[in-house]
């Protein structure tokens, strides 16, 4: 299983990417040629990017997601490594954000043959995307929103699973909620999102739950004590209710697919 990452090896800015692409498309415009050299030069004359490292990484993380080709070009001059010429290939990138991206993530099942989803996105979806192995991985909230949205219709029997593996990432992972609850809005899932988050957090504080295994129920809650707090903010500020229930998942199961997931129960 690929280990799970960390948040800052999958930061990066929107803003910089916007204005990668800006730069491209203007020279193209103006008929230069949207060269690696050239990219940069404008940008650090910007005081956008400065560093050849971090705009190959820029690059890479845009060509890999379909949003910008590459194009290889010989020089004049002997002994010059090749051109980098760069165009615009499409107005959305694309990620991975099925089952293959929970696999990433660190969904800690046994899947033989994992579903993907192609997601289209947004700067902001690319930004918080990571490369491993040229695939495009979409952020943990990313994809666990769109297995949610897109897998239940393509294979309507494999929609209790999914349901599976997000309780069980969304009660043991660190989660940017705010981030993730707006994506649900977006995509039109909040109903599923809302029911699972507030099962979760009724099962895992509440002082008198209706579960049977104690015992990992209180391995658990040692650790949602820190993942609360953020979860608690973003229903707030969502305006949902902590004593609405969808009944999406009971509180057995919340404590049977978290302790999985945390390698507790078997």
């Amino acid at each position: 299983m690929t280990p799970a990452i960390t948040r800052d090896e999958r930061a990066k800015n929107p803003a910089i990417l916007s204005a990668i692409l800006q730069t491209v498309r203007r020279l193209g415009n103006e008929g230069k040629e949207p060269t690696f050299n050239t990219i940069l030069q404008e940008l650090s004359a910007g005081r956008i990017l400065e560093f050849h490292r971090s705009l190959r990484k820029y690059l890479d993380l845009m060509v890999y997601a379909k949003l910008l080709t590459v194009r290889h070009e010989r020089t004049t001059q002997p002994n010059i490594r090749e051109k980098q010429v760069y165009h615009i290939a499409a107005h959305r990138p694309i990620v991975e954000a099925g089952e293959k991206a929970l696999l990433f993530h660190g969904l800690n099942w046994d899947l033989p043959s994992p579903m993907s989803v192609s997601a289209r996105t947004d700067l902001q979806g690319l930004a918080l995307a990571t490369i491993s192995d040229h695939i495009i991985y979409a952020s943990l909230e990313d994809a666990i929103v769109q297995s949610l949205k897109v897998l239940p219709k393509r294979y309507p029997s494999r929609a209790p699973e999914l349901i599976v593996f997000a309780t069980a990432l969304l009660a043991t992972q660190k989660v940017d909620f705010q981030y993730l609850l707006g994506r649900a809005k977006e995509e039109g899932i909040m109903k599923e999102i809302f029911g699972i988050l507030l099962e979760i957090d009724d099962t895992l504080a509440s002082a008198q739950p209706d579960v049977e295994d104690i015992r990992t129920l209180y391995e658990l809650r040692n650790n949602y004590y820190h993942l609360r707090k953020p979860l608690l903010k973003a229903l707030e500020s969502f305006q949902v209710k902590t004593n609405r229930r969808q009944h999406i998942v009971s509180a057995n199961e919340v404590v049977e697919y978290a302790g999985k997931q945390l390698g507790i129960k078997g």
